[in-house]
């Protein structure tokens, strides 16, 4: 029984890896369609010591590794624009999930 251990403790690492899920997209303006440098994206599946907070790059890509499985709130912010929130993305095991997210410009009050 004692060989057994190495290998049942890597099989159970390896399907631990597994059903580790990623999310990535893009935050562009929804009028010109450039990239939005340096928007917050925020994670949340209820469980606040899995939330993630995500910075988009200088091509407005964000990723997210290792996330569990399930329903995630996603919510969008940058200065300048307007946020948005996505209350449902469901992850699910095995998948690539993709995200093309757009800002609207937030209004100027005169």
């Amino acid at each position: 029984m004692r060989s057994l251990y190495p290998l049942l403790v890597a099989l159970l690492i390896g399907h631990a890896a597994s059903t580790q899920e990623m999310l990535r997209g893009r935050v562009r303006d929804a009028i010109t369609g450039s990239p939005i440098v340096g928007a917050e994206v925020h994670l949340s599946n209820g469980r606040p010591q899995q939330d993630r907070l995500l910075i988009t790059d200088s091509l407005g890509y964000f990723t997210a590794e290792m996330l569990p499985p399930g329903i995630y709130l996603c919510s969008v912010q940058a200065a300048g624009y307007e946020a948005i929130r996505i209350p449902e993305i469901q992850l699910v095991a095995a998948r690539q999930t993709v995200l093309d997210l757009f800002l609207k410009p937030a209004s100027v009050a005169l």
